[in-house]
């Protein structure tokens, strides 16, 4: 697998409007960093999937070229987790996504800073202000990239990643069905 972050950033580059240009460098790094910590992850379920009663760290670490303290620090890196988004309520009080996963310890609800504005000016969500219900979950397979940016309880706009669920409500190409009414 081969992607050219170099064509990004000569796109990046080359976009004439700084404010947009700001935004994107703003977007990718950010991404960037939500990436970094999914290639650790993926990097240290590797190593446990090689690691079995014949294959130590040492085996590993010579068929990577790196030493074996490289390859136990990667084994042993710490889970990350963090406020995942797991449902949006748009205007009319419908939810999307999973809203009775959240609740209790470690939850929360907050709204988006900005209201939604897709590429896609038909969206039905487009322009609404939206309501997102959190809670604190591992960063695995099921949770995006990418995020949305809501209003911190100290007034600050903090970015939270989200669910592919909610991912694809939001930006996929399907249309979902609202979870429930309120």
């Amino acid at each position: 697998m081969r992607v050219s972050l170099d064509q990004v950033l000569r796109q990046l580059r080359t976009t004439a409007d700084p404010y947009q240009r700001l935004r994107d460098a703003d977007e990718l790094d950010q991404a960037l960093v939500a990436a970094r910590s999914a290639v650790t992850m993926i990097k240290k379920a590797t190593v446990n999937e090689l690691r079995d009663r014949t294959t130590g760290y040492g085996t590993i670490a010579g068929k990577l070229g790196v030493t074996k303290t490289r390859v136990q620090q990667i084994a042993n890196a710490a889970d990350k987790h963090g406020p995942v988004v797991v449902a949006v309520k748009d205007e009319t009080d419908r939810w999307y996504g999973q809203p009775d996963l959240a609740g209790g310890a470690g939850s929360g609800e907050a709204e988006t800073a900005n209201p939604f504005r897709p590429a896609n000016q038909d969206h039905p969500l487009y322009g609404q202000k939206l309501l997102a219900r959190w809670m604190d979950l591992p960063y695995d397979e099921h949770v995006s990239l990418y995020a949305l940016h809501l209003h911190g309880d100290d007034g600050s706009i903090r970015p939270t990643r989200m669910t592919l669920d909610v991912f694809d409500t939001l930006f996929g190409t399907t249309t979902n069905q609202p979870a429930s009414t309120d």
